[in-house]
Order: C-alpha cells, then sequence, then structure tokens
C-alpha cells in the first residue's frame, strides 16, 4: 500500500497463487482512521477487462467497531466504486493495460479497524468449526469420516474428509 494523497492510497496486489499473474482477490486492513472523513483506496493491477463493480458489486468491509456495538459483521460497502482500464501497461510489452478499482470508506467511529476484502474470507479456523458440524453423527457424520493427511509446512493439520456409504459393499473393501 502506497500513500498517494491525504487519506488517498494506492495498492497492489500479488499474483494469486498457482496463477501465470493473475490479480484479482484482495484482503486488508486499515486503522487509525477519523470519522467521517473519506479514505479513498485504488487497487492499481488488476487484469480482468470487465468486472461484477461495474454492475454494481460493492468491496466487502468488516468494521471492529461496527462489530462491537451492533453485531454486525461483513457487509457490502464504500462510495464511488468504479472500476476501469488503467494508463499502465502491464509487463512484456504486451499492449494490455492493467485495471483499476477504486472505492471510498468513510468510518463513523474514530480509531476503527476496517478489514476491506474482494470476497467473504474463509479461514482455516471456519472450515474446522464447518468439519466439526458436517461430521457430527447427529447430521451427516454417518456419511463422512475425519482422517488426518498430513501437516502443512507450517504445522498446521490438513484434514482427509471422506464421504461415503457405510452400508454399501464398496465401503466395506475400501475400509477393510
Amino acid at each position: 500500500m502506497r500513500r498517494v494523497g491525504d487519506r488517498s492510497y494506492e495498492l497492489t496486489l500479488e499474483n494469486d497463487l498457482h496463477t501465470a499473474g493473475h490479480t484479482q482477490w484482495y484482503f486488508f486492513a486499515v486503522g487509525g482512521m477519523i470519522a467521517g472523513f473519506t479514505y479513498d483506496f485504488e487497487i492499481v493491477n488488476l487484469e480482468k477487462a470487465d468486472s461484477l463493480y461495474n454492475y454494481g458489486m460493492l468491496p466487502l468491509i468488516y468494521s471492529t467497531q461496527r462489530y462491537i456495538k451492533v453485531g454486525e459483521g461483513w457487509v457490502r460497502g464504500g462510495s464511488d466504486v468504479c472500476y476501469f482500464k488503467g494508463r499502465e501497461e502491464r509487463p512484456g510489452n504486451t499492449g494490455k493495460h492493467y485495471y483499476r478499482l477504486h472505492f471510498g470508506l468513510t468510518p463513523t467511529e474514530d480509531g476503527d479497524v476496517c478489514f476491506i476484502s474482494h470476497c467473504y474470507p474463509y479461514t482455516h479456523k471456519d472450515l474446522h468449526r464447518d468439519l466439526v458440524r458436517w461430521l457430527d453423527p447427529n447430521h451427516r457424520g454417518r456419511y463422512c469420516t475425519l482422517g488426518r493427511l498430513c501437516y502443512s509446512l507450517s504445522g498446521i493439520p490438513i484434514d482427509l474428509i471422506t464421504v461415503t456409504d457405510p452400508d454399501s459393499t464398496e465401503a466395506t473393501k475400501t475400509t477393510s
């Protein structure tokens, strides 16, 4: 993130993993904002020529103060949302340009910390919570089992989910 004005910022995204340089998803936090002032953000290196932002989609915003006060989590918001072709050409003399997403954010509380995202974040903690619920024998646990496949390089357990009908002969063959 680079400050380009009093309350204006440019953001350059890292390439999405396992792609040939595609950028679309973002998730960042902004803190220490002053209520009533609009902060402008511009993501400068998007690659799609068209976007749902051109058809009314808004960024997702999670205000910690709003959550504390009224229990409201992620909401679509922002002002002056605009997705447009930028002046900068992509590397490699392709003649193709980057696209930009501009939007404003006006906090209602001093010092609020806001998280801003392209889509709803789904964390490893969310996944684990859902797996426990889905594997509950009173829910669908009769058809699903949870095991441990391995651990990631950072030590996070990687779950293995097996979905099968325990009464089928195929299930008996694979679990024997």
